[in-house]
């Protein structure tokens, strides 16, 4: 081997080593790809989010509004099997152009072939005449629909209509949309029309041949050898011109369940490629740690009985367990409660319920959310006997500092702003007893001055004393001093 062949395998083993390392030092845990605009993903038996990109920007709902229509319907109580009758004052609003079944007025169709031709074929004829059926107009029915996104607590969500169609004021986000198909999964018969491939639909009394229908979210294809996902429970797709394509999927593995919802794709590809991507990562990068209410603290106030404070309560999460998803690079170490907006104190028996976040702490200091809205329990610890006792009862508003929190004193005690102590005339037997202990301990200062003044006084007779005693015997020890000298004088003049 010649020299410059050493050379450049020794560079290449160099360049090949440091490759390893760099690779090593990557994360094992890296974020899905994901190129549309919007995009959630969610677990489905915690709620925890997973991935979120632009998650509550508000978007054009598309086909996933039948989402709520199908679940709608499915609770309302309504036989599957009723035959609904279609009027054109439901399929007048639709115009022409749009996705259907073809259905016309007068035609008798059972409410589940209907579900089955909106879900699976996104059909807005279906959607229309399930609401006009069961909501007695569209409008009524709209109503119902607002009125559920209220009960899950969908904050970013207002529909207009029943089928998804471009319409001013329709509105949503990725997240809440995540969440309507996480309540509908819990549902049995949404779940399972949700979930269908395909379905034949009989002839009706307008028609002589059956229909049949495929879903039209590939996810859901088992004939898709492109898109299908292993695992898939089921998904919807819709399009517009002004918001593209969205799409909300679900999918199951090891018995965890994950929702992805996908918005203003360019693509109906991108919807599926960003969907797959999200669901795989939901798989594949995280491990499910569970925690003990109990470890979860989060913060004590005083607790106070008619403006005294008798103790304080600890707060903690209200659940016996509960589930996090962390991924390779989080710790159990740092998840945390982190609890919203407690008061500087409660009163004693209060019912007043509480909720945290369980949040994750970043490196930086920083929280991001897990799991939000967790209800809290409390824990009172009351003090002693002698906090409780007579002075728990004296009444008197709260003093609070400069923010908002109670001021104690040296006890520990809340002080109170009660006034009627010193109100002239209040005859309360508390106010005069607070008086009598008032005047009392002006009394003692009194005494105690007094008393002071009296010892200094005796201290500096004292000291004088001393100080003339002192003076006198320097003043003896001089004269007697001078007299010997003299008298040696005389003595030495005789010589």
């Amino acid at each position: 081997m010649t020299i410059r062949q050493k050379t450049v395998k020794s560079v290449l083993s160099a360049v090949l080593a440091v490759c390893v390392l760099l690779t090593a030092a990557l994360p094992a845990f890296a974020a899905p790809s994901v190129i549309s605009g919007n995009a959630v993903l969610i677990d489905s038996t915690t709620g925890q989010v997973l991935f979120a990109k632009d998650m509550d920007a508000a978007i054009a709902p598309s086909g996933l509004v039948k989402l709520m229509t199908a679940l709608i319907a499915v609770e309302s109580g309504t036989s599957l099997s009723e035959k609904l009758t279609v009027t054109s004052s439901a399929l007048e609003p639709l115009g022409t152009g749009y996705r259907s079944m073809d259905l016309v007025a007068g035609e008798q169709i059972p409410l589940e072939d209907c579900l089955y031709g909106m879900i699976l074929n996104s059909a807005n004829d279906a959607a229309n005449v399930i609401a006009e059926s069961l909501g007695g107009s569209l409008d009524a029915f709209v109503e119902k629909m607002n009125a559920k996104a209220a009960e899950l607590g969908l904050e970013h969500t207002t529909f207009v209509n029943p089928n998804g169609l471009t319409e001013a004021g329709q509105t949503t986000t990725c997240y809440d949309m995540a969440l309507i198909l996480r309540y509908a999964l819990s549902v049995q018969e949404f779940s399972r029309i949700f979930g269908t491939q395909e379905c034949t639909i009989l002839p009706t009394n307008y028609t002589t041949d059956p229909r049949t229908y495929k879903t039209r979210c590939l996810l859901n294809r088992s004939d898709s050898t492109q898109y299908y996902f292993d695992g898939i429970l089921g998904g919807v797709v819709g399009y517009t011109s002004d918001g593209g394509y969205i799409t909300a999927s679900a999918a199951a593995k090891s018995g965890r369940t994950v929702i992805a919802v996908v918005a203003k794709a360019e693509s109906e590809e991108n919807a599926y490629s960003d969907s797959a991507n999200l669901l795989t990562f939901g798989f594949d990068n995280f491990t499910e740690v569970t925690f003990s209410g109990s470890d979860f603290k989060s913060g004590a106030i005083p607790v106070t009985e008619r403006g005294v404070k008798v103790g304080e309560v600890v707060f903690e999460v209200a659940s016996d367990t509960i589930t996090i998803l962390l991924s390779a690079d989080q710790s159990a170490d740092n998840v945390e409660a982190v609890a919203e907006s407690l008061p500087s104190y409660v009163e004693k028996d209060s019912n007043e319920q509480f909720r945290a976040d369980i949040c994750y702490r970043e490196d930086d200091g920083s929280y991001t959310v897990l799991l939000a809205n967790v209800p809290l329990t409390g824990t009172v610890k009351l003090d002693s006997a002698e906090t409780t006792g007579t002075e728990a009862t004296t009444a008197g508003s709260i003093m609070t500092d400069s923010e908002g929190n109670p001021v104690t004193d040296e006890s520990g005690r809340v002080v109170t702003g009660d006034t009627a102590a010193t109100t002239e005339g209040s005859g309360s037997g508390g106010g005069f007893k607070r008086f009598l202990l008032q005047l009392l301990k002006v009394v003692l200062i009194i005494i105690a001055v007094f008393a002071g003044a009296v010892v200094l006084f005796i201290l500096a007779l004292v000291v004088i004393k001393y100080v003339r005693r002192y003076k006198k015997r320097k003043a003896r020890a001089r004269a007697a001093a001078e007299r010997s000298l003299r008298s040696q004088n005389r003595n030495n003049d005789l010589y």
